[in-house]
C-alpha cells in the first residue's frame, strides 16, 4: 500500500472490526501496519452488527490501540463532544471520527 502512494503524503486506512465476529481484529489491525499505513481508524463493530448502537465495542478499539505504533482513531456512536469524550477514555484512541452523528446533527 505505502509503496502505492509519494511517501509525502500519508496513508489513512479504515476497517470494522470484523466480518461476522472480531476474532481477526488483531490480524487485520497487524496487516494495516506491517503494510504501511500511516494510520487506522476503526469503526467499533463488525460488518454483521451494521449500525446497532448495543454492539459498538470501543475497548476493542483500545486493544487495538495498544498493539500499533501508529495512531489510532475510533469510530462508531460518536454524536456529540460527550460520547467523543466517553469513546477516547475507554478506547484511549489518538482521535475519533464522526459520520452519520455529523449528517444527522451537522451543527
Amino acid at each position: 500500500m505505502r509503496e502505492a502512494v509519494p511517501a509525502h503524503l500519508p496513508v489513512s486506512v479504515k476497517v470494522r472490526l470484523g466480518w461476522d465476529s472480531g476474532e481477526k481484529k488483531f490480524e487485520i489491525a497487524d496487516a494495516v501496519q506491517q503494510a504501511g499505513a500511516t494510520e487506522l481508524v476503526v469503526h467499533g463493530r463488525t460488518k454483521e452488527q451494521g449500525y446497532r448502537a448495543e454492539h459498538i465495542d470501543w475497548q476493542a478499539i483500545g486493544d487495538i490501540r495498544q498493539r500499533l505504533n501508529i495512531p489510532v482513531i475510533a469510530n462508531g456512536e460518536i454524536w456529540d463532544w460527550q460520547s467523543a469524550q466517553q469513546c477516547m477514555a475507554i478506547s484511549g484512541c489518538d482521535a475519533v471520527m464522526i459520520g452519520r452523528g455529523r449528517s444527522i446533527f451537522p451543527t
